[in-house]
């Protein structure tokens, strides 16, 4: 069976989430003898490393004649032999390809976001965005100003988007039952068959050996305040530094807000916290530390919290977004914290800290949890997916 990944970008395994998952995806699905392609959608210019590789391909010209590019789309998918499309974007130029993707082809759309993810607390979260982009801070003083009207407007272009993405294809996929749940609640409930919860894989082959651990708490992700809100973890390690001081904090990442970051953790004297920018291995700091910390206002998956448990960090994150409760059992394998409330998490990860007993059960239980998230359990839910279409088309 031919697969196309469809991305706005050249899919490199380092260069994000959803790049990564989607490598890891592939190469299983490739050893269970599926041939995979990836298209890349929106990217003018070739990526020097990826020449080389057979699975990406490019398409160009959206903009300047829509012909010719959807008539480079359609060569790829005959000369591929595609019969099932995986979009793992979704845009206005993905909902055109779809639009003219033969009837034959199997099309599904794999939201990797968190849906609605201001419902409820709408002030609360805009409050909590500290980047000084123009984008970002636009948005922040809208939704402070007149909290209602952004989120009615806000909630009607999500509904909206999933609509036409149920209208586009066979099966629109969530990563949570809890998200599945979310949508239906807003979109109705005749939309309950075309969607399914799939989670994200666990990056790693699963770690069997003892690991010595440190005395290291991590943050993991792009500098990027929204959805990040990395300053909240750095307001959570001040707290923790003052009593602990033999710890240390690191970040991985880089964005367009890491020199306001670097600033605002100067400013206040943080101290044993070190930003260490991108790295491509993130898996030796998996070993060493203790504890993942991830303070996002909303995620899709959080990939880093099971990437850590399997190394035995205990994974602490906000309970802002539905998925955190598929991956972390509070207070057996996790934490999870009063959302936005940095005093509460740092307390709870104290009272592990004090407790070498309670670290050794919960590090654990942690990589025990993410077993459930094998790349092995996860592809086999995919088979089913597509096993579960081809059959209902042959019947149609």
């Amino acid at each position: 069976m031919n697969i196309l990944f469809i991305f706005h970008k050249p899919i490199i395994n380092y260069e994000g989430g959803v790049e990564r998952v989607t490598s890891i995806l592939s190469d299983e699905l490739v050893k269970r003898n599926y041939n995979i392609y990836y298209l890349s959608i929106n990217v003018d210019i070739r990526h020097d490393s990826l020449n080389s590789l057979d699975r990406q391909k490019y398409i160009y010209g959206y903009q300047n004649n829509r012909k010719n590019y959807i008539e480079a789309y359609h060569c790829i998918l005959k000369k591929y032999n595609i019969q099932i499309i995986i979009c793992q974007y979704f845009d206005s130029k993905v909902q055109f390809l779809l639009r003219n993707t033969p009837v034959e082809i199997i099309r599904i759309i794999n939201f990797h976001c968190c849906p609605y993810p201001t419902d409820g607390r709408i002030r609360i979260a805009k409050k909590l965005i500290h980047s000084k982009r123009l984008k970002d801070c636009f948005f922040k003083y809208l939704a402070i100003a007149f909290p209602r009207v952004f989120q009615t407007i806000y909630n009607y272009k999500e509904t909206k988007l999933y609509k036409e993405a149920i209208s586009l294809s066979d099966k629109v996929i969530f990563l949570s039952t809890r998200f599945c749940e979310t949508v239906i609640e807003h979109v109705g409930i005749t939309i309950k068959n075309q969607i399914i919860a799939i989670n994200n894989p666990n990056s790693f082959e699963l770690v069997t050996q003892s690991l010595e651990k440190e005395n290291i708490i991590l943050c993991v992700g792009r500098l990027c305040e929204y959805p990040k809100n990395i300053q909240n973890f750095i307001d959570v390690w001040n707290i923790l530094s003052k009593n602990n001081k033999a710890w240390k904090a690191y970040i991985i990442g880089d964005g367009y807000d890491r020199q306001y970051l670097e600033e605002y953790a100067c400013h206040n004297n943080v101290l044993n916290l070190f930003f260490l920018g991108t790295q491509k291995d993130v898996s030796g700091y998996y070993a060493k530390a203790k504890f993942i910390c991830m303070t996002s206002l909303a995620e899709g998956w959080g990939m880093v919290l099971t990437e850590g448990m399997n190394y035995g960090c205990i994974p602490c994150a906000y309970g802002s977004y539905g998925a955190v409760y598929d991956i972390i059992d509070d207070g057996v394998n996790g934490i999870i914290s009063q959302p936005f409330d940095s005093k509460h998490m740092a307390s709870r990860i104290q009272e592990v800290i004090d407790d070498n007993d309670k670290f050794r059960k919960m590090s654990i239980a942690a990589r025990a949890k993410a077993k459930e998230f094998s790349v092995s359990k996860t592809v086999d839910k995919w088979e089913s997916l597509f096993k579960s279409i081809s059959i209902k088309m042959r019947y149609e």
